[in-house]
């Protein structure tokens, strides 16, 4: 196995854990838990490289989908939160 396809075995495993944690904090207070994970030294830096990689794939969906760029997008993002 060389170096780049370890790299994708890494990014999607960080995803696929990333993906884990949305979905079982679907019945819980979600921010809170989430912190709680972030912060847990064993978890910390797969779930926050995970849920980089998902953000990033969200906001190519959305981007394409509006035709809006990145940057306007996540500006609104900003202006509802």
């Amino acid at each position: 196995m060389n170096n780049d396809d370890e790299e994708r075995d890494e990014e999607k495993e960080a995803l696929d854990l990333a993906i884990g944690l949305c979905v079982s904090q679907l019945k819980s207070e979600p921010l809170i838990d989430l912190a709680k994970d972030l912060g847990n030294p064993n978890f910390k830096d797969d779930v926050s490289r995970g849920l980089r990689i998902l953000v990033t794939i969200l906001l190519s969906a959305v981007s394409t989908a509006t035709g809006k760029s990145d940057i306007d997008i996540l500006e609104e993002i900003r202006e509802i939160t």
